[in-house]
Protein backbone atom coordinates (compact mmCIF):
# COMPACT_ATOMS: atom_id res chain seq x y z
CA UNK A 1 0.00 0.00 0.00
CA UNK A 2 3.21 2.08 0.48
CA UNK A 3 4.15 1.68 -2.89
CA UNK A 4 1.26 2.98 -4.54
CA UNK A 5 0.38 5.98 -2.50
CA UNK A 6 4.55 6.33 -2.92
CA UNK A 7 3.59 6.79 -6.67
CA UNK A 8 -0.18 7.96 -6.99
CA UNK A 9 1.90 11.20 -4.88
CA UNK A 10 4.78 11.54 -7.05
CA UNK A 11 2.07 11.27 -9.85
CA UNK A 12 -0.34 14.04 -8.87
CA UNK A 13 3.08 16.57 -7.35
CA UNK A 14 5.04 16.48 -10.55
CA UNK A 15 4.36 18.83 -13.21
CA UNK A 16 3.26 16.69 -15.65
CA UNK A 17 1.19 17.09 -18.99
CA UNK A 18 -1.68 15.14 -18.98
CA UNK A 19 -0.34 12.77 -21.59
CA UNK A 20 2.52 12.28 -19.73
CA UNK A 21 0.17 11.81 -16.17
CA UNK A 22 -2.20 9.33 -17.99
CA UNK A 23 0.48 7.04 -19.45
CA UNK A 24 2.04 7.43 -15.27
CA UNK A 25 -1.78 6.37 -14.36
CA UNK A 26 -1.65 3.40 -16.40
CA UNK A 27 1.89 1.96 -15.87
CA UNK A 28 0.64 2.39 -11.85
CA UNK A 29 -3.14 0.46 -12.74
CA UNK A 30 -0.77 -2.76 -14.66
CA UNK A 31 1.18 -2.87 -11.06
CA UNK A 32 -1.57 -2.91 -9.37
CA UNK A 33 -3.78 -5.58 -11.58
CA UNK A 34 -0.49 -7.40 -11.35
CA UNK A 35 -0.04 -7.40 -8.01
CA UNK A 36 -3.55 -8.47 -7.39
CA UNK A 37 -4.48 -5.49 -5.53
CA UNK A 38 -8.10 -3.98 -5.43
CA UNK A 39 -8.55 -1.45 -8.04
CA UNK A 40 -11.29 0.69 -5.87
CA UNK A 41 -8.20 0.88 -3.17
CA UNK A 42 -5.85 2.69 -5.94
CA UNK A 43 -9.20 4.98 -7.18
CA UNK A 44 -9.92 5.81 -3.49
CA UNK A 45 -6.18 6.20 -2.61
CA UNK A 46 -5.77 8.63 -5.74
CA UNK A 47 -8.82 10.59 -4.63
CA UNK A 48 -7.79 11.66 -1.03
CA UNK A 49 -4.28 12.50 -2.45
CA UNK A 50 -5.75 14.68 -4.93
CA UNK A 51 -8.28 16.09 -2.07
CA UNK A 52 -5.41 16.63 0.02
CA UNK A 53 -3.01 18.50 -2.51
CA UNK A 54 -6.35 20.48 -3.98
CA UNK A 55 -6.67 21.61 0.20
CA UNK A 56 -3.58 22.26 1.22
CA UNK A 57 -2.79 24.38 -1.88
CA UNK A 58 -5.98 26.78 -0.76
CA UNK A 59 -4.46 26.54 2.96
CA UNK A 60 -1.53 27.75 1.65
CA UNK A 61 -2.85 30.69 -0.45
CA UNK A 62 -5.12 31.54 2.50
CA UNK A 63 -1.89 32.20 4.53
CA UNK A 64 -0.47 33.75 2.10
CA UNK A 65 -2.70 36.59 1.95
CA UNK A 66 -3.53 36.54 5.75
CA UNK A 67 0.49 37.15 6.52
CA UNK A 68 0.40 39.74 3.57
CA UNK A 69 -2.71 41.68 5.20
CA UNK A 70 -3.01 42.76 2.20
CA UNK A 71 -6.20 41.60 -0.13
CA UNK A 72 -5.87 42.17 -3.95
CA UNK A 73 -9.39 43.74 -5.13
CA UNK A 74 -11.07 42.76 -8.22
CA UNK A 75 -10.98 45.28 -10.99
CA UNK A 76 -14.71 45.73 -10.46
CA UNK A 77 -13.98 46.28 -6.84
CA UNK A 78 -11.56 49.05 -8.00
CA UNK A 79 -13.06 52.64 -8.62
CA UNK A 80 -9.96 54.62 -7.88
CA UNK A 81 -7.04 55.03 -10.31
CA UNK A 82 -3.25 54.17 -9.01
CA UNK A 83 -0.69 56.26 -8.55
CA UNK A 84 1.32 56.37 -11.68
CA UNK A 85 5.22 56.80 -10.75
CA UNK A 86 6.62 58.90 -13.66
CA UNK A 87 9.69 58.99 -12.64
CA UNK A 88 11.52 55.98 -12.64
CA UNK A 89 15.73 55.68 -12.83
CA UNK A 90 17.42 52.42 -13.15
CA UNK A 91 21.18 52.89 -12.53
CA UNK A 92 23.81 50.41 -13.46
Amino acid sequence: MAAFRFHVTGMHSLPLNPEKKQTEWEIIQSITKNNNFPQHLLLKLSRQILHKFNHNKQKKLARMTKKSGQHLPSVAQSSEKLPICSKIRIEA
